[in-house]
């Protein structure tokens, strides 16, 4: 049984979806699996930890290192790298990597129907590939439909207390309403509370997008952050792919793949809110937190004031479309993070979802979607 060193820089969601990837084909492969969590900035020192597990092989998830760990270090010992740029390492290296450019467009969409007439993209703190890749994207993206692009770039030389504070000055200096686009989640729910403090209204003044999908921080956050949904299961599920095939032909040619992200989960950072109506922002909120859970429209118009038929078209001419339509929606969205989990089951998504039946989950997906609903 071939053993593996799977190394990563931190146990957060998307660090976490990656090596549940990779667990997944190592399983599958037969193949048993050490991994090592090294937090902070510096990269390891992957010679002695090959060498203390006498590893097969290594793969180390990059995603959380500022300067990627030195690929001569493995020696022969076979490597796969996510989330390393190709030119971070060299072309002669074996590379899983997220699709900055898909992933920018996606951003770019979101923002953009929001009618915004500037856009700006908010760089991670310290200096890294990827989020220079989504910027050079979603600038090229935004200018081209004639919008000003604005960027707050990283910045190694501060500590992040320091960019927090130069990021609400320029925050404050934006022209609006303006969209922002986040490097990632983490960074997003900054901006978001810079907004906060500075009393810009979420979306009105200041819309935000980020990536990664992290519900700890999209969830919790007020307003919802919306998200661009990365396959980092994938990622990692395609890594142990690639080591497999290296196994199989020791002198394949270095190959550079990369995933684009899966759709933009859309929260209130994007959400126009086109009601002021407290007892609809309620009915919203009811929908958004029970709409799983088998409620009915009867159950949301009974909370309205009113007959049934009058609540109806009130909350029609608030949102744009009726309460059921709402519920839909919301039910859809979720079924699409729940099918990214390629070992569920349809059928458990439907009742995850709040559907009676997998036939009656199917219809309404289809309806939705224009396509039957599949893992991802």
């Amino acid at each position: 049984m071939k053993t593996i060193l799977y190394v990563k820089s931190s146990d957060r969601p998307p660090s976490i979806l990656k090596n549940k990837g990779f667990l997944r084909g190592a399983h599958l492969y037969g193949w048993q699996v050490q991994s090592v969590t090294l937090p902070g900035a510096k990269a390891p020192e992957l010679a002695e930890l090959v060498a203390f597990w006498k590893a097969d092989a290594v793969v180390c998830d990059c995603g959380g290192f500022s300067t990627p760990p030195d690929p001569r270090e493995t020696g022969d010992c076979p490597a796969v790298w996510i989330s390393c740029r190709p030119a971070a390492k060299g072309k002669k290296t074996f590379t899983i990597n997220d699709d900055s450019a898909r992933t920018a467009d996606e951003a770019a969409k979101e923002l953009l129907q929001t009618d915004r007439t500037d856009c700006a993209f908010v760089h991670f703190p310290r200096t890294r590939a990827w989020s220079k890749e989504r910027a050079a994207r979603f600038e090229q993206v935004v200018r081209m439909h004639g919008c000003g692009f604005h960027a707050f770039a990283a910045d190694d030389a501060i500590d992040v207390q320091a960019w927090v504070r130069r990021l609400r000055k320029w925050i404050r200096a934006l022209p609006r309403p303006c969209g922002i686009f986040a490097a990632n989640d983490v960074v997003s729910n900054h901006v978001r509370g810079i907004c906060a403090a500075e009393n810009l209204r979420i979306p009105e003044d200041v819309a935000i997008v980020g990536v990664d999908n992290d519900e700890s921080i999209c969830e919790a956050a007020r307003p919802r952050l919306s998200s661009v949904l990365a396959d980092n299961e994938r990622m990692g599920f395609l890594a142990a792919r690639v080591l497999a095939a290296r196994f199989r032909s020791p002198r394949m040619k270095p190959v550079q793949r990369t995933v684009p992200p899966l759709m933009v989960v859309r929260r209130e950072s994007t959400r126009p809110r086109r009601q002021t109506d407290e007892r609809i922002v309620n009915a919203l909120e009811l929908i958004r937190e029970k709409a799983c859970e088998g409620l009915r429209a009867r159950d949301v118009l009974n909370a309205l004031e009113g007959s049934r038929r009058k609540a109806e078209m009130h909350f029609r001419e608030a949102t744009g479309h009726s309460v059921l339509e709402e519920i839909q929606r919301v039910r859809m969205e979720r079924a699409q993070e729940l099918l990214c989990d390629r070992t569920r089951p349809v059928k458990v998504v439907a009742q995850m979802c709040g559907y009676a039946s997998e036939p009656a989950f199917r219809r309404v997906y289809c309806a939705h979607y224009g396509a039957l609903p599949k893992r991802r």
